[in-house]
Order: structure tokens, then sequence, then C-alpha cells
């Protein structure tokens, strides 16, 4: 149980995130070098990894079913918190150093890239790249039902089934929540976290 002073540390981190300025990318190719734009671009995904981060204290996962065996959140206590993406891979070195740096309620982070939408049920978060676009029914469809929380930051991703997904805004990252995935794939979704999300729902924007 996270204590009142911590969840208070949280919230402001994850504002101070919200807040701080991303890669204003954003007609960067015009203004300086291809150097310039990867610089940026880094600074971009290292902000969004920490989000995926910060996002985990904010959320309560449903029990999860692994060959028709009800898992519970107190027997996952011992295990890895399996971090996965799927397509390219955007982040550079950010997410082996969140590894590294990080444990998230205590447990070492395991990253995987997956190769197959069907690997993303073996998942706790799943990190869905732009390059999925075409394919992200599937992607959704292995996740259903398996406690796997995803997120992407691509336009439109949350109204297509994504739980939460980042943007990019007056070069700001801002989050949108679909409060009706989360709802139906039963997970918490903290109402502090809520209070500084965008909502959308499935449907929405198509």
């Amino acid at each position: 149980m996270i204590g009142a002073k911590r969840v208070r540390k949280l919230v402001a981190l994850l504002l101070a995130l919200a807040t701080a300025p991303a890669a204003p990318l954003q007609g960067a190719a015009s203004r300086g070098s291809a150097d310039d734009v990867r610089i940026l671009r880094i600074e971009e995904y290292r902000l969004k990894a920490e989000f995926l981060e910060r996002f985990t204290h904010f959320v309560k996962w449903p029990d999860r079913h692994e060959q028709g065996v009800r898992t519970t959140a107190r027997a996952e206590a011992g295990r890895p918190f399996r971090l996965c993406l799927i397509g390219t891979d955007p982040f550079g070195d950010s997410l082996q150093e969140l590894a590294r740096d990080h444990r998230i309620d205590a447990r070492r982070i395991e990253l995987r890239q997956l190769q197959a939408p069907a690997e993303a049920a073996g998942c706790q978060l799943l990190f869905i790249s732009s390059s999925e676009r075409d394919r992200l029914e599937p992607v959704l469809a292995a996740t259903r039902g398996n406690g796997v929380l995803t997120v992407a930051d691509s336009e439109g991703f949350a109204a297509r089934g994504v739980l939460i997904n980042l943007f990019v805004t007056n070069d700001k990252i801002g989050f949108e929540v679909n409060e009706q995935v989360a709802r139906r794939e039963g997970f918490e979704i903290s109402a502090r976290l809520l209070k500084l999300a965008r909502r959308v729902g499935e449907g929405d924007g198509r």
C-alpha cells in the first residue's frame, strides 16, 4: 500500500513530466540539422519512458488468467514486471535505462521486444509503436482479458482501443485515457491520473 505522502510525491512528479517541455519536433527539420532532430527525438522518448514508469503507480492491474489458471496480483509479486514493445523501437536506450534504474512494485523490469501480436498476452505493460497501425486490431485482440496495460503515442490509437495514448501538443507531452477499455479489462485507474488525462472512448474521432 502506497502512503499518502508517497502518492502526493508521485502526482507531483507526473505533473512535472506533463508540464515539462518535450522535444519541439514540429518544424524542427527546417530549423536545424538532422543531428538536432535526432537529439530532440531522443529527449522526447526519454520523457515518454518516464511516463511509462509513472503510470504504473496509478493503475491497479486485474487478476491474470494464464492457460486457464487465475493468477492474482499477490502471486505476481515475485515475478519480473514484463514491459514489452511491439513494432519499431523509438526509445533508443531509454527503456534499458528505465529497467536498470527502477523497480515496479519492488519487481525487476524485464524488457521484451515482441515479434508477433500473439506474444502480447504475456506482458504487464505493452507499448505499441506507430509502425503497428495496420495490425493494431490483432495486437489488441491478443491483450484482451490478459491484464495487459496498453500504451501508445499515435493519433487515434486510444479511440481504437489502446488504454493510454501519449501525445505532444505545444511542446508538452500529454496523454489520453480510454476509460471504456479500462473498465472492460478490469483496470482501476486512479482519479489523480484521470484528472491529468484527456478522456476518450472507443470510436471517438474515427
